[in-house]
């Protein structure tokens, strides 16, 4: 297999011998997945990355310890992986060419884990048709008691909607979630957002990045504690029409347990949901995280 060339159009910006970058781009985003992965307790558990691009995390989960880290994407970008994989001297496994739909199913007939105690969602959201189906898809491959680490582009209202890129004003996307859309469809798929963080304009007609860090549970999480919509649109979720629509099984999950574990946060940056506390009013408390130049980039020597 032969090296790709430094500036074969990469999507991260990574070193690959000293001194010497690929011509990818710094990119914010990374900053804020690596600052909510800082704290949790990696060593020995099974990870996986759900659109991978270049594999950067995969490569930090390994040097934070993780069993496994799983590296997906739908694009094939073998040579690129195979080139970092031998740059830092780290292994993983690395599936491509599948639609997100499928990966559930080549999961299930491999050998080996179909469940992870962390599961990383990051830049894939607002490229999708169909954003809650595979949100819930996504979450399915995540243990109960796991971490669920989402991380994507998001316009700051307290109305739940998602906001169409009409004309492609914002990139070649589909459509953009509010953080109340977020909230509510985390909690809606039994996920309990943790801890968040951002970079960018918090407005309604704008678009930041944000990171969210949640648990896995086998039930709603909602605000209202009398939100019987929640509760319905969870069991549909574990319905066998809805496995059959989407073609995978989320009964499977509730049968699993992870006991991955986090240390405290100490970043101004970085707010904890407290509580019955809407995620919309968390953030509009937090500061925005600016990134250093090296959590933007893949550097040799780094860490998460």
């Amino acid at each position: 297999m032969s090296k790709p060339h430094w500036s074969d159009g990469w999507y991260y910006k990574i070193e690959l011998e000293p001194g010497q970058f690929t011509d990818g781009t710094k990119r914010k985003n990374l900053a804020l997945t690596r600052n909510l992965l800082r704290n949790v307790q990696l060593k020995g558990q099974d990870c996986i990355d759900i659109g991978t691009a270049e594999a950067v995390l995969p490569v930090l989960l390994k040097r934070g310890g993780a069993e496994t880290a799983l590296a997906y994407d739908r694009i094939d970008s073998s040579e690129k992986i195979a080139t970092i994989q031998n740059a830092y001297q780290v292994d993983f496994e690395y599936i491509h060419s599948l639609l997100l739909p499928d990966l559930q199913t080549a999961l299930m007939n491999r050998q080996g884990t179909k469940f992870f105690d962390l599961v990383v969602f990051s830049g894939v959201l607002y490229h999708l048709f169909n954003p809650l189906g595979l949100l819930a898809l996504a979450r399915s491959f995540c243990k109960i008691g796991g971490l669920f680490l989402l991380e994507t582009c998001v316009c700051h209202d307290a109305k739940e909607k998602l906001v169409f890129n009409a004309a492609g004003l914002h990139g070649p996307n589909y459509f953009y979630a509010t953080t109340a859309w977020l909230d509510y469809c985390l909690r809606m798929t039994g996920l309990e957002p943790l801890h968040v963080i951002y970079n960018g304009p918090l407005a309604p007609e704008e678009v930041c990045r944000m990171a969210i860090l949640c648990r896995s549970h086998p039930e709603p999480i909602p605000l209202d504690p009398n939100d019987e919509f929640m509760r319905k649109q969870m069991k549909f979720l574990f319905s066998q029409k809805f496995n059959e629509v989407m073609r995978y099984k989320l009964q499977d999950l509730l049968k699993t347990r992870s006991s991955i574990e986090l240390a405290p946060f100490e970043d101004k940056h970085i707010g904890a949901v407290n509580g019955q506390q809407r995620l919309f009013d968390l953030v509009n408390n937090l500061p925005e995280y600016l990134p250093l130049e090296d959590e933007t980039r893949l550097t040799l020597n780094a860490t998460m």
